[in-house]
Parts: C-alpha cells; sequence; structure tokens
C-alpha cells in the first residue's frame, strides 16, 4: 500500500507538549494510483527518556555515544475524522499485524501491536531484523538497547498516548470510547515484540494515571 501512495501534504491538526512527552494528531494527504486524494489521521506520541532511566543512561555511556544511540521513541495510532465541522476524531483499533515498525524509515518488520512504533533500535546490517539475545550476545549493548526501549520505553509511550487520549475526550476532539479499546494484546511467547506488552501491563500496574474511567466502564 505504501509503495503506491505518496504523502503530498502533512500537518498537525494539533500538538501538546509536556517534556519529556510531546503529543500531536498528523494528518496525512496521500495520492493513490488513481491520483485520487485521501487524508488518513494519526494520534502519535512522542517521548524523550528521562535522565533517570536506563535508555538515558546507555545512551549516554561511551559505547552508547560510540554507536549513536538515540532514546526518544514514539507510537502511532489511526483516527477517523466523524466531525470535520468540529474537528472530532473516533479511535480506531489498529489489527497487530498490520503494526509497522519504524527506525527513522519504515523497516519490513511488523510491531505485532496494535501501534506503529519508531525508536532508534539496534538493527542488523540488512535492517531486516533487532539486534536481539541468540544465547550468546546476551551482554551485547546492542541487544541490551532494544531490549530497554521496548520493555521500558515504547510502553510508556503507549501509556502517555492513551492518557492524552483521555484529556482530548474530555476536550472533545476524540469521541468517548470504552477504556481498553486500544490497550495491547498481552503476549508472552518468545518474540521479541512481546516485551511491549509484557512492558505495559507492569507499568500500568504502579502507574498512578488515570487511564481507566469511561462513560461505558465506571472502573
Amino acid at each position: 500500500e505504501q509503495s503506491f501512495k505518496s504523502v503530498v501534504r502533512k500537518s498537525s491538526e494539533y500538538s501538546s507538549s509536556n517534556a519529556p512527552y510531546e503529543n500531536s494528531i498528523v494528518i496525512q494527504t496521500v495520492k493513490g494510483e488513481s491520483g485520487v486524494k485521501e487524508e488518513k489521521c494519526w494520534m502519535v506520541s512522542k517521548i524523550c527518556a528521562q535522565s533517570d532511566s536506563d535508555a538515558h543512561k546507555m545512551a549516554l555511556s561511551q559505547e552508547g555515544r560510540d554507536r549513536g544511540l538515540n532514546p526518544s521513541v514514539a507510537v502511532a495510532l489511526p483516527l477517523q475524522l466523524v466531525n470535520n465541522k468540529e474537528k472530532c476524531y473516533q479511535v480506531i483499533r489498529m489489527k497487530c499485524e498490520d503494526g509497522v515498525t519504524f527506525t527513522f524509515l519504515p523497516l519490513n518488520i511488523r510491531s505485532e501491536i496494535n501501534f506503529h512504533i519508531n525508536a532508534g533500535f539496534a538493527l542488523t546490517s540488512n535492517r531486516r531484523s533487532l539486534w536481539q539475545d541468540d544465547g550468546v550476545s546476551k551482554e551485547d549493548i546492542r541487544v541490551r538497547w532494544n531490549d530497554t526501549l521496548l520493555y521500558q520505553e515504547i510502553p510508556k509511550a503507549i501509556i502517555n498516548a492513551l492518557e492524552e487520549l483521555k484529556n482530548q475526550e474530555h476536550k472533545g476532539i476524540i469521541e468517548k470510547a470504552s477504556f481498553d479499546i486500544l490497550w495491547p494484546v498481552l503476549k508472552i511467547e518468545s518474540s521479541i515484540f512481546s516485551r511491549i506488552s509484557i512492558g505495559f501491563y507492569e507499568q500500568i500496574v504502579r502507574s498512578e494515571k488515570k487511564l481507566f474511567f469511561s462513560d461505558f466502564s465506571k472502573t
């Protein structure tokens, strides 16, 4: 799909920033093979690892500097404009198999969750896979780096995106929806990307963020 569509306009419908977090609704105008233009809307949540985080410390280490480790990550999820006059959007749950992984440019790697994810992953030379533990390289900083982004930083970005959606719901920018419509499916298989959902639910248990309330479930 991406191969025949070109972005002809990209704009930010709104943006809110509360360092180290930044959230925005991005609208892309794309042109298909037939030349017909259509708009796609995305909620994008970006974070930069905080100074006390493992990712920040690894990035500032000598080896991290040598390898150019970047501790910023982002997640994106699709929205649908349901009221153009009022600029009101509906949240869409993306299929896990449609989630794409980016390291600044798209990779031919599925994120295996219902979000697109972008992070400065340590990649193999052909950019077809992430460095991961093969039983020998567990202590390699590239292995530890990828695990830290997946298990710690990306879950933070997802939680921040969910919190921002709740804030915009109260402002009428996002339609009200069931509180758990976007929560990742918990995966415990051996895939490296299962670390995202595991980290997400572990952080939710410890979090004091008000992510549970909705008109559909008073919890």
